[in-house]
C-alpha cells in the first residue's frame, strides 16, 4: 500500500476498540459506556505531565461607589485557602480598553508558565438574562421584563452580547448570544405570557386546614393512617399539621434541589463563552431553606410546646437545609468566571401574608421570615460570585449602572492553582495596599482537572452553539442503520498530527488525546459524558511523513430516531490545548 495509507493505518491500529453509546428507548438521552482502562494500558502509553491549572479572578475596585482604575500588579495580594500565591497576569481594564501592560506582565512574558497559559483575550462581554421559572412570580415579571429590555438594549449598544434563558426543572435557552436588541426584546415577550410554577396557594391552603375549628379538625384526623389515638387534641394537631408540612416540605426541596442541579450544569457550560460573564438572575427569592416559611408558620403555632418531639427548629428539619447545595454551585459559578447579578422582588411579604392571615396571633418572627426566604441565597450568589444584587430594594437603574460599570472597568489578574484539579472548593482572599478601596471578586472556586474542562467546553458547544476549533478537529458522520427500535450512528474523528505535540523517545514520537462525546436529543435531554484515553506513537522514521496526516478515531452511537446534537471535545494532553466541535443529525432521516 502506499506510505501514505500504511502510516494512517498504523495509527489506526494503536486505537482503542470503537465506542458505543447507548440510548434511552423513547427518551432519547444517550449515555455511554466507558472504555475499560486495563485496555487502555494494553493499547497505549502514559507520559507523565503536569498541566498548568490558571485561576483568573475578575476584581472590581471601587472607592466611595465610583470604580478605581489606576491600581498596580504591585498593590495586590492574593491568598487562596489562607496562603499566598504569586500573580502571573494582570490587566487592567478602563472603558474596555487594556491599559498598558504593567511591568508584572512584562517580566512574565520569558517564563515558561505564561507561555502556557492564556492571558485574558478580552472578547466581547457575554450578559445571560436567567428568569427562573420557579421563584418568580407573574406580577414580578412583568415589571422586571419591562424595565430589563431597554437596560440590556443599553448594553447590547456599548458592545456586549446578550442571552435570554428560562429554567423550570430543564434549562431552555430562549434566544441565543444575539447583538439585536429587538431579538432579546421578542424573548422577554414570549416568557411574559407563560404560566410559572409555584408553591404560595399550597403554602396557604394547608395553613388554612391547620386554622380549622375543632370539630372540623378532629374529624380530619379520623380515618386509617391517621395519627395513633390516645393523644389530646392539641398533640394530633401538631401531629397532623407536621405530617403535612413534611410532605409539601420534602416535595419542594427535592424540586429546588433538582433546579439547583439543573442552574449548576448550565453554569459548567458557560465555561466555554470566552470574555466577561454577567449572569442577570431573575427569581422572587432563593431560599437557602426552601420549605423555612412553612415550618416557621408551624413551629409559631404548635413548635414551643411540641417543636422537640419532632426534632423540628424553627427553621424546619436539618436535612432540608440547602446551604452546601448553593455553595457549590457557587464555586462552579467563579470556576466558569460568572458574576451573579440577581434581582429579587416583594413577592416574599405577599407570600408571608398571605400564608400567616390565619394565624390566631401572628407574630413579627414570621413577617421577618420573608427577609431571609427572599434574600439570603439571592445576596449568596452576588457577593460571592463578585457580582451586585437589587435584592428588597428592587432598584434595577442601580444594578445595571453598577453592571454597566463592572463591564467597562476591572482588573484581571491569574495565577497558579496549587491544587491540581483536586476537584475540591478553595478559598480565595484578594487585598490591595491602598486605603479605601473596596474589591468585589470571586471568594472560592473549584479546581477543576483537565477532563472536567474539557466536558465545560464540550457542554459549551452543545447548549450554547460556542465552538472553539484550535485542533481543526474534523468531524463526519456515516449512514445510520436500523437496529431494532433504534439507530446505529458512525462517526470518524480527524485531528491533524502537525497540531499535537509528540514527545519524543529513542525509537519513536509519543502523543495523547482525550477525546470526549456528549449528545443532546430534542428534547433537551444530554447524555453522560464519555471519556477516551487515545495514546499514540510514531516511529522517528515516519515523522515527517506523519505531520501530514491525520490521528483517527472512530466511534459508534447508538440513538433513537429524531434530531440529535453531538458535540465532540479533544484535549492534547501533552500539549494542553483543545477544540469543541459539534454535528447535527436526523437519525432515520435525511441529515
Amino acid at each position: 500500500m502506499p506510505r501514505a495509507a500504511a502510516l494512517r493505518s498504523a495509527v489506526r491500529s494503536l486505537l482503542l476498540p470503537l465506542l458505543g453509546i447507548a440510548a434511552v428507548t423513547g427518551g432519547g438521552a444517550a449515555r455511554g459506556q466507558a472504555q475499560d482502562e486495563e485496555e487502555v494500558r494494553r493499547h497505549g502509553i502514559f507520559v507523565d505531565t503536569v498541566e498548568v491549572s490558571l485561576i483568573t479572578l475578575e476584581i472590581f475596585a471601587s472607592r466611595e461607589g465610583e470604580p478605581v482604575a489606576d491600581l498596580g500588579a504591585e498593590e495586590f495580594r492574593v491568598h487562596d485557602d489562607g496562603r499566598p500565591v504569586e500573580i502571573t497576569h494582570f490587566t487592567r481594564i478602563d472603558q474596555q480598553r487594556p491599559a498598558a501592560p504593567s511591568a508584572l506582565s512584562d517580566s512574565l512574558s520569558d517564563r515558561p508558565i505564561a507561555a502556557a497559559a492564556a492571558t485574558d483575550r478580552r472578547d466581547a462581554a457575554t450578559v445571560i438574562l436567567l428568569v427562573d421559572q420557579l421563584f418568580v412570580s407573574p406580577t414580578s415579571r412583568k415589571r422586571v421584563f419591562d424595565a430589563t429590555a431597554s437596560r440590556l438594549g443599553a448594553l447590547i449598544d456599548g458592545g456586549a452580547r446578550v442571552m435570554v434563558v428560562s429554567k423550570t426543572r430543564e434549562i431552555s435557552v430562549e434566544q441565543e448570544l444575539t447583538s439585536n436588541p429587538e431579538l432579546v426584546r421578542m424573548a422577554l415577550d414570549r416568557l411574559s405570557q407563560t404560566a410559572p410554577p409555584g408553591y404560595a396557594s399550597e403554602i396557604s391552603t394547608m395553613v388554612d386546614l391547620w386554622n380549622l375549628t375543632p370539630d372540623a379538625a378532629e374529624s380530619r384526623q379520623t380515618g386509617p393512617g391517621q395519627p395513633e389515638p390516645g393523644l389530646t387534641t392539641t398533640e394530633l394537631d401538631a401531629q397532623s399539621a407536621y405530617q403535612d408540612a413534611r410532605g409539601l416540605s420534602l416535595r419542594i426541596h427535592a424540586d429546588v434541589a433538582a433546579s439547583l442541579g439543573t442552574l449548576d450544569r448550565f453554569l459548567d457550560s458557560l465555561a466555554g463563552v470566552p470574555g466577561r460573564k454577567a449572569l442577570v438572575y431573575v427569581a422572587d427569592r432563593l431560599p437557602l431553606h426552601p420549605a423555612e416559611l412553612l415550618w416557621r408558620i408551624w413551629w409559631e403555632k404548635y413548635g414551643f410546646e411540641h417543636g422537640s418531639k419532632f426534632g423540628v427548629t424553627v427553621t424546619g428539619p436539618a436535612e432540608l437545609d440547602l446551604s452546601s447545595s448553593l455553595e457549590a454551585l457557587i464555586s462552579d459559578a467563579n470556576s466558569s468566571r460568572v458574576a451573579f447579578y440577581p434581582i429579587g422582588t416583594d413577592a416574599g411579604p405577599n407570600l408571608a401574608s398571605a400564608a400567616s392571615r390565619g394565624l390566631t396571633t401572628p407574630t413579627r418572627s414570621v413577617a421577618r421570615t420573608t427577609e431571609s426566604v427572599a434574600g439570603d441565597g439571592l445576596l449568596w450568589l452576588s457577593r460571592r460570585s463578585g457580582g451586585r444584587a437589587a435584592v428588597r430594594s428592587g432598584n434595577l437603574d442601580a444594578l445595571f449602572d453598577g453592571l454597566e460599570r463592572d463591564l467597562a472597568s476591572y482588573y484581571s489578574i491569574s495565577y497558579v492553582s496549587p491544587h491540581d484539579g483536586d476537584g475540591e472548593s478553595h478559598r480565595v482572599e484578594v487585598r490591595v495596599a491602598r486605603p479605601g478601596v473596596e474589591l468585589r471578586y470571586p471568594t472560592e472556586y473549584r479546581a477543576k482537572s483537565a477532563d472536567q474542562r474539557t466536558t465545560d467546553r464540550t457542554l459549551s458547544a452543545l447548549t450554547l452553539g460556542v465552538e472553539d476549533n484550535a485542533l481543526d478537529v474534523r468531524v463526519s458522520v456515516g449512514k445510520s442503520r436500523k437496529r431494532g427500535a433504534l439507530y446505529t450512528t458512525p462517526l470518524e474523528i480527524k485531528v491533524p498530527m502537525a497540531n499535537l505535540v509528540l514527545l519524543p523517545d529513542a525509537a519513536s514520537h509519543r502523543g495523547k488525546l482525550s477525546i470526549q462525546l456528549i449528545a443532546r436529543d430534542s428534547k433537551g435531554h444530554f447524555s453522560a459524558p464519555v471519556l477516551v484515553r487515545l495514546p499514540f506513537e510514531v516511529r522517528n522514521s515516519d515523522v515527517a511523513r506523519a505531520l501530514s496526516q491525520t490521528v483517527d478515531y472512530e466511534a459508534e452511537m447508538t440513538l433513537d430516531g429524531g434530531s440529535h446534537t453531538i458535540a465532540v471535545g479533544v484535549h492534547d494532553d501533552l500539549g494542553y490545548s483543545a477544540s469543541t466541535v459539534k454535528v447535527e443529525l436526523d437519525v432515520g432521516g435525511s441529515r
